[in-house]
């Protein structure tokens, strides 16, 4: 009796296993399709619209250490702003 209560819950915790990676896996296979199907439906024009023309996008503020960076200091500035 004690045996076969074992084999039964062996066999329900792999196959309760079983099921729940081949859940994982199907909803692995389903959002690569969807990502794949949907990877270049994002039109960059409008996400730099929405971004530049909304009154809440917030600013940006950059603080960068220059101390004695006299030579190279419009470099930095210009490599900064163009990030």
């Amino acid at each position: 009796m004690k045996d076969a209560v074992f084999y039964f819950y062996g066999y329900v915790i792999f196959f309760y296993s079983l099921g729940l990676i081949s859940f994982y896996v199907f909803h692995l296979i389903l959002s690569r399709l969807g990502i794949y199907k949907n990877k270049n439906s994002l039109d960059m024009n409008y996400a730099k619209h929405i971004i530049e023309d909304n009154d809440y996008t917030p600013g940006v503020s950059i603080v960068a250490p220059a101390y004695n960076e006299e030579k190279y200091i419009i470099d930095n500035v210009n490599s900064l702003l163009s990030q």
